[in-house]
């Protein structure tokens, strides 16, 4: 494999079936699936537990938007979609082809982020207001945010 994994396809394990497994310095991850079938979460998180259990990190890669929920550091999935004879794979706001998303995830170049920056910083109108309190007339603070304007990673301002 580009990445300098050692790949093999069908994989078995204990209650798991990887469609395939790529192993480098006692490290596994299994790409399961390329998955085809819709399935619900619960369906989803079972499996991932099996891989847990058995030390092996694993990646989705599926083809249905309703089965792709958030992804997580501990539950990589991505979407794909073919491009004609190529399978791709959306990331963002774009696609790659799958064997470059592939490669990326195994050498570290892939990973999860909690957020995404842009990389303009978000702008917003603060009031800050005085005020007395009615029981004892001492004076406090409070603040109200007015309006919020953010960039998202593809340009689109809210």
């Amino acid at each position: 494999m580009d990445a300098g994994w050692d790949a093999q396809p069908e994989v078995s394990g204990d209650g798991w079936v990887a469609a395939v497994l790529a192993e480098k310095d006692r490290k596994k991850v299994a790409f399961d699936e390329v998955q085809w079938s819709p399935q619900v979460d619960a369906d989803y998180a079972y499996r991932q537990e099996r891989y847990a259990a058995a030390g092996v990190r694993c990646a989705w890669f599926v083809r249905h938007d309703h089965s792709v929920h958030a992804p997580t550091k501990e539950f990589p999935i991505f979407l794909l979609a073919e491009d004609g004879d190529d399978m791709t794979v959306s990331l963002g706001s774009g696609a790659q082809p799958l064997a470059d998303r592939v490669t990326a995830l195994l050498q570290g170049r892939l990973q999860h982020r909690d957020y995404v920056s842009s990389g303009v910083p978000a702008q917003m109108i603060v009031h800050l207001h005085q005020d007395q309190c009615w029981r004892c007339c001492a004076p406090f603070m409070f603040w109200t945010v007015a309006g919020t304007t953010a960039t998202g990673p593809c340009g689109l301002t809210h």
